[in-house]
């Protein structure tokens, strides 16, 4: 029976840990990128505003 290759495992072990952390690096950076692009429209504070205003008269 052949011994179990402990650095073997470590270096998957490893591998899979880098691979998650860049995912997560990859959908952080997208997720910060795309509100940049949309900073001038402020359409989520004006729509609540009209919303009140058009109930209270």
């Amino acid at each position: 029976m052949a011994k179990p290759n402990y650095r073997h495992q470590k270096k998957q072990k490893e591998l899979v840990r880098k691979t998650r952390h860049a995912e997560k690096i990859a959908r952080r950076t997208q997720r910060d990128a795309t509100p940049s692009a949309n900073q001038g429209e402020s359409w989520p504070a004006t729509a609540p505003q009209e919303q009140t205003a058009e109930s209270k008269p």
